[in-house]
Formats: C-alpha cells, sequence, structure tokens
C-alpha cells in the first residue's frame, strides 16, 4: 500500500483510540501534495472515523483549501447536504433510543449534552471558516 494509504489507516487508527492529534496529523499526511478529488475521496472514506474525535470539520476545512473550481466547491456543498441528512437522521435514532430509556433524568441530560455538542461544533465551524484560530 502506498503511503497515503498507510497515513488513512492510521487516521482511522487513531480515530478509534480517540486521540485527536495522532489522528489528524495521519489525515493531513494522507491529503498532503494532493488534487482536490483525491483529497476529497480520502475524506469521504473517512467521514465516520472523523466525526468520532469531533475532527470532520477541521479535515473538511483542509479540503476546502484545495477547491479550485466551481465545481469543486458544488461537491462540498453536496458533501455537507449528505451530511447534515446523515446526522439528523443519527440523532431521530439516538432520540428514539433514549424514549425507551426507563429514567427520564437519562433523557433530559442526553438533552443536555446534544444542545451543547451542537452549539460547540457550531461555534467550531464559525470560527474555522472565519480564520479565527480554533481554541476548542
Amino acid at each position: 500500500p502506498s503511503s497515503r494509504h498507510h497515513s488513512a489507516m492510521l487516521c482511522r487508527v487513531h480515530c478509534q483510540l480517540e486521540n485527536y492529534s495522532a489522528a489528524m496529523h495521519a489525515y493531513h499526511h494522507s491529503i498532503s501534495g494532493v488534487d482536490f478529488e483525491t483529497a476529497m475521496s480520502v475524506l469521504v472514506g473517512l467521514q465516520e472515523d472523523l466525526m468520532r474525535i469531533q475532527g470532520f470539520e477541521s479535515a473538511r476545512a483542509a479540503v476546502q483549501q484545495l477547491a479550485e473550481t466551481q465545481d469543486d466547491r458544488s461537491k462540498l456543498r453536496a458533501l455537507d447536504a449528505v451530511m447534515s441528512k446523515t446526522l439528523a437522521s443519527r440523532d431521530a435514532d439516538e432520540q428514539r433510543q433514549l424514549e425507551k430509556a426507563p429514567d427520564g433524568f437519562w433523557l433530559r441530560t442526553a438533552r443536555y449534552w446534544k444542545s451543547a455538542r451542537i452549539a460547540l461544533d457550531s461555534f467550531r465551524t464559525d470560527a474555522m471558516r472565519s480564520g479565527v484560530p480554533q481554541a476548542l
């Protein structure tokens, strides 16, 4: 396997171990020196793993920097739309599972943390897109 493939697999392993720093280092190595199409392919292949460590937006930003044409930007918007639908579906599944829980306390706690996570993700996304260094 190529060094790029090895780095992508290493990223996946570090995501499973929840090692953000090592995972992102491996991800950036896997897309260094490649064109937009290749970087997009790597991003799509690792999206679930990157989401696990809250690294998807950062990885997406790296691919966005490689977008040179309107077609490239359209592909990123399409990925965003698919991700939004995927997350909405996942959230609905989580909600159904929580509603089955016998104790309402856990439901309220899960809703609180979910809204806090969404707020933090939104903050990170806005900060990243505006060029503010990521502090959280």
